[in-house]
């Protein structure tokens, strides 16, 4: 937990906190076998431009979508969230994770619960987290063998989806440290 501290410490646009996200989903993936595997794009890539529904999308062998998971580095406002659930809905994603970073604006919660709520009852299930406290249970959950493994996919995530080399090093770094 303190590597991730560290490491989103600083300033990405957001390119740190989707490597970590995407690395962690791949590893629960794996470990779990709940989905086959979880495709993304480049942090500077549009969902509707890569065909995705999210920033990531967890899926089976058959392609079904198991888990859509959007990434925020900043707080997700009830208008991004209205404005991701009509493709959500299109691309037949039932579990949605929105991994935000800061939380949702406090003069907004109200709402979004409502709309959580809401979409809970026609069969979409929307869970809003951050990333410290989705890995703080899911990297219990996994093991030692998968959290060696989940340092590792960070660094293939780095690389695969060409993060600038300040963020690569950095990770290195960290990883060197430890």
């Amino acid at each position: 937990m303190r590597l991730l501290q560290e490491y989103l410490a600083e300033l990405s646009g957001g390119d740190r906190l989707l490597a970590l996200t995407a690395a962690l989903f791949v590893v629960i993936g794996r470990r779990f076998k709940l989905y086959h595997e979880v495709r993304r794009g480049n942090i500077t890539s549009a969902d509707q431009a890569t065909g995705l529904t999210a920033d990531l999308e967890c899926v089976s062998e058959d392609n079904t979508i198991v888990l859509a998971v959007e990434v925020k580095d900043r707080a997700l406002t009830i208008s991004q969230l209205r404005g991701k659930i009509p493709s959500i809905r299109e691309r037949g994603a039932f579990e949605v994770f929105f991994v935000a970073q800061q939380g949702v604006p406090k003069d907004e919660a109200d709402e979004t619960q409502a709309l959580v709520d809401h979409e809970f009852i026609s069969g979409h299930n929307i869970y809003i987290t951050d990333l410290f406290a989705l890995a703080r249970v899911a990297l219990a959950l996994i093991g030692e063998e998968s959290r060696a493994e989940f340092l590792s996919e960070v660094g293939k995530q780095l690389e695969q989806y060409h993060s600038d080399i300040q963020h690569r090093r950095a990770w290195a770094r960290l990883l060197s440290t430890t």
